[in-house]
């Protein structure tokens, strides 16, 4: 580590520290700092592997609070995630981070046998701050998590496009419930279903399929589903555990119960 104050009459006061080691310990030093504050991140992630971590320090002093930034890199590192159930292995790449966020490109690893590549940006500053993560693959349906029972009837793998999107960590370190999103796309060209009702397709037939998960400031959950026009439905999970849920077939938009229910 090395500090640096250049100028005494105008005190400005930098550090500047390099460590490595196992990524989980760099991982709890990056949440244990002021970046996060008392948030914590989503899925509460286990980490194996080593990694490097950079890190400065910079004091302004004139009652200004201190900034941090660093960078995060590592190769052939592991993580685990309980809920959703999923494990991502042989991430290499470097991650950034500063005061609003993390950014990064070319982020690759591998789920279920195959590759993913990621990238990711913060855009906008302070409270503003929105980090954005896009990445992609090729999977079964049945490889998503709780689909595995969908093996039989749903054959071949297709190209995804995923999209996470959440509040920049200035809203974590608020203590705010963060407004967060999870956005599934493909055209399923790839997959063969066989399925009753009109909703089997061949292994070269685009449909559009979507899925689209938020959560919102108070907490509640909303679902979207929709397979071309055949299918749609919605839902919508609060607080205190009533769930609706809309089912439509066709292009019709669904429609959710007043209360907790199905309605089709």
């Amino acid at each position: 580590a090395e500090a640096r104050l250049p100028d005494l009459w105008k005190p400005r006061l930098r550090i500047e520290g390099a460590l490595n080691g196992p990524v989980a310990r760099m991982a709890d030093i990056v949440v244990a700092s002021p970046l996060l504050g008392d948030g914590a991140l989503p899925g509460e992630p286990a980490w194996s592997g080593d990694a490097d971590l950079n890190l400065t320090f910079f004091f302004p002093f004139e009652k200004r609070p201190p900034e941090m930034n660093g960078e995060l890199s590592f190769d052939e590192v592991a993580v685990t995630v309980d809920t959703p159930a999923l494990r991502v292995t042989d991430l290499a790449g470097d991650i950034a981070f500063d005061d609003d966020g993390v950014r990064w490109d070319g982020l690759r690893g591998r789920y279920q046998g195959q590759d993913v590549i990621s990238q990711a940006r913060t855009d906008g500053e302070g409270e503003a701050a929105r980090i954005r993560v896009d990445a992609r693959t090729e999977l079964a349906l049945a490889d998503w998590p709780g689909l595995s029972g969908v093996a039989e009837r749903v054959k071949g793998d297709a190209r995804w496009r995923l999209r996470w999107e959440q509040p920049g960590f200035p809203a974590l370190r608020a203590e705010r419930e963060p407004e967060t999103r999870l956005l599934v796309r493909s055209d399923l060209v790839g997959i063969e279903t066989a399925l009753p009702f009109g909703l089997g397709k061949s292994l070269d037939e685009a449909v559009a399929g979507r899925f689209e998960w938020r959560r919102s400031g108070d907490a509640e959950h909303r679902f979207a589903v929709s397979y071309g026009e055949r299918l749609r439905a919605r839902g919508a999970h609060d607080p205190n555990g009533e769930q609706r849920w809309g089912l439509a077939v066709g292009p019709s938009e669904p429609v959710l119960p007043e209360a907790s229910g199905t309605a089709i």
